[in-house]
């Protein structure tokens, strides 16, 4: 036999070398076999949920195993094989030998080891415990994020529904002047054709007339359809893009409360991302500035949108001279369902989405300052999107 002095010293540098228990302990039995002439080695675990180790020579543990983990026992099989074992904390350590030379010595330096081997198992055991942990710890954080999204996603579509019946009616105001016209020119052209006052050239005339008032309700409807439908692709767009695509839609209703909408800055820079999404928070902002007007019955009414470009970056400004916003709401506008208006006017979901859009969606930021004079948005955009998963 090696010195013993050499032979302790590799037999517990080989224990607690990993984190893993069933490597931990392969080196420990290859070493402590390999060291000492024994043929085969196992652990036996008190816990079932914790997996047996073997090395070697497979054999069966003995029908009664020690228990006692201040010493250690040999047990004799059959008068040719002989067991060594370590009673630990967690479970029992098994040597097998066919000899019965120095199994005591041998015996009493294994069991002087069980401090060591006790801490090395209980760590293996510990990190398998966390990582079982948090596998199913990510499964129900997932489960979450996937329901937090449904519930974002029916939010998004309530909003949308809800600005959905406000664009029914601006449809409605916006069809009625070319409706009325087409109505006018119809039955001009039958009054003519009574008197027969009707020539050709008159007749392409009012037809003429007729198709560009058509055009109007067709690219109307348009307008709106292209924005409510969904983003599924990213798309090459601009400040100027976007301001155009807010005109077709409120326009006609910020003409009617004598809104100005101005655009300036860097609007014909473009950038990639999805550009519906980002329409209807500026829809949002916007409209709530329309609403803000008419509540203070300001006068001179006047809503800019800034776009200014950096190295990766787009932002925008919304700026209106509305009256401001409240401090006591001011810090709560990106909450969901919270309003300062009455409930048959607000749902107190546009400004939580629009929030939701720029964070999470679009991986941007958003924030607001307001003073007595009026209330100013900031959105900061990547200007290159990657294309999400949908």
């Amino acid at each position: 036999m090696i010195n013993n002095v050499s032979l302790m010293y590799e037999c517990v540098s080989a224990i607690g070398n990993s984190l893993k228990l069933d490597e931990m302990l392969e080196e420990v039995f290859k070493t402590f076999i390999l060291r000492t002439g024994g043929i085969g080695a196992q652990y036996i675990a008190n816990d079932q949920a914790t997996s047996s180790v073997s090395v070697g020579k497979e054999f069966n543990a003995p029908q009664t195993l020690n228990r006692n983990t201040k010493s250690f026992e040999i047990h004799e099989i059959l008068s040719v094989a002989y067991v060594i074992d370590i009673a630990l904390e967690n479970g029992n350590l098994l040597f097998l030998y066919k000899k019965n030379d120095d199994l005591e010595y041998i015996g009493r330096m294994f069991s002087s080891f069980s401090v060591k081997l006790n801490n090395a198992i209980d760590a293996c055991i510990s990190v398998q415990q966390l990582q079982e942990h948090n596998v199913a710890l990510k499964t129900i954080v997932e489960a979450e994020q996937k329901k937090n999204e449904l519930n974002e996603q029916m939010m998004v579509n309530q909003s949308r529904m809800a600005v959905m019946g406000e664009m029914i009616g601006m449809i409605a105001h916006q069809w009625r002047q070319p409706i009325t016209i087409i109505g006018m020119i119809a039955n001009n052209t039958l009054f003519d054709i009574e008197l027969e006052e009707h020539t050709s050239a008159k007749l392409v005339e009012d037809l003429n007339s007729i198709n560009y008032q058509v055009r109007y309700l067709s690219e109307t409807i348009d307008d709106f359809r292209n924005f409510f439908r969904p983003d599924k692709e990213l798309q090459e767009t601009s400040g100027r893009q976007l301001y155009a695509d807010l005109l077709a839609i409120l326009g006609n209703s910020m003409e009617q409360n004598n809104i100005k909408i101005n655009c300036k800055g860097d609007c014909e820079h473009s950038f990639i991302s999805y550009k519906n999404e980002l329409v209807q928070v500026f829809l949002n902002i916007v409209s709530n500035a329309k609403d803000a007007f008419l509540e203070n019955e300001i006068t001179n009414r006047e809503i800019t949108i800034e776009c200014t470009k950096q190295e990766d970056t787009m932002c925008f400004t919304l700026e209106d001279n509305a009256g401001g916003i409240p401090k006591d709401v001011v810090d709560h506008i990106f909450e969901p369902y919270f309003t300062s208006k009455p409930e048959e006017h607000g749902t107190g979901l546009g400004l939580y989405m629009s929030h939701t859009i720029i964070t999470n969606h679009l991986k941007g930021e958003i924030g607001v300052s307001t003073s007595s004079s009026g209330t100013k948005f900031f959105i900061r955009l990547p200007k290159l999107m990657k294309q999400k998963e949908l």
